[in-house]
């Protein structure tokens, strides 16, 4: 069993990346629409890992990272994780996406973010399929 995870999540993207949800107990967002109402009531309390924010900050440039635990763990995150550790009892931080880079500078993302003390995931994972997979389960 990991100590953590750091999760890279495409529904969230801005300039710099930011580290999300390091609180103790971050939030379960329902940053979705259009969905089976049974879907918004999914919880994923996972723990949040301030040490793990740290290290993820503190990745070598021209990795800007700013911390911003303002979110929680919205649905890039927990769709794929809930899978993983339905537990929830791996302490996770997201990380958003930098729009405004190319694909290769998000390859070196992944090369430092390997060096971490944690699993790292990049959710890509299609989310209309995860709703169909969990309205099946619900």
């Amino acid at each position: 069993m990991p100590r953590s995870a750091c999760i890279t999540n495409p529904t969230r993207y801005g300039s710099p990346a930011k580290v999300e949800s390091v609180e103790l107990a971050p939030r379960t967002i329902h940053d979705l629409g259009g969905f089976p109402r049974e879907l918004y009531q999914v919880q994923y309390p996972a723990p949040g890992d301030p040490d793990l924010d740290a290290h993820v900050q503190k990745l070598p440039a021209p990795v800007q990272v700013r911390h911003d635990n303002r979110w929680g763990l919205d649905h890039g995150t927990w769709s794929v994780l809930r899978h993983v550790y339905p537990q929830a009892d791996i302490p996770v931080v997201q990380l958003s996406i930098d729009e405004t880079q190319p694909p290769s500078f998000h390859y070196e993302v992944g090369k430092r973010l390997a060096l971490l003390p944690c699993t790292v995931f990049g959710s890509t994972f299609s989310f209309t399929s995860a709703v169909a997979s969990e309205c099946r389960k619900l």
